[in-house]
C-alpha cells in the first residue's frame, strides 16, 4: 500500500474513529507472530494472511456482522430500559 503500512493505517483508524468503534480485519502477506501481535495491540479485530481462503473470510465477516447487530440490539434495549426508569 503506497504511503503507509497496513499497521500504520490501522493505528490511524483506531485513533481517529471512536464511536462507533470500527471493525478492522487485517489481510496481509506478513503472517508472522510479530505482525499478528502488533496488529492485535493496535486494535485489529481479526487477522488473515494471503492467499486468502474466501470461505474463512466469509465466515469471519458473517461473525463480525452478527456480533455488531447483537451489540446494537443490546444497546437499544439498554436505552429503552433507561428511558423507562426515567419515565420518558
Amino acid at each position: 500500500m503506497p504511503g503507509m503500512s497496513g499497521l500504520e493505517l490501522l493505528e490511524h483508524i483506531k485513533q481517529k474513529y471512536h464511536k462507533p468503534p470500527p471493525v478492522v480485519m487485517m489481510i496481509t502477506a506478513y503472517g508472522d507472530g510479530e505482525n499478528f501481535r502488533i496488529a492485535k495491540e493496535l486494535g485489529a479485530d481479526d487477522f488473515l494472511t494471503k492467499p486468502v481462503d474466501f470461505t474463512i473470510l466469509k465466515e469471519k465477516l458473517k461473525s463480525k456482522v452478527t456480533a455488531k447487530q447483537q451489540f446494537k440490539s443490546e444497546s437499544l434495549k439498554q436505552d429503552i430500559d433507561f428511558n423507562n426508569i426515567l419515565n420518558i
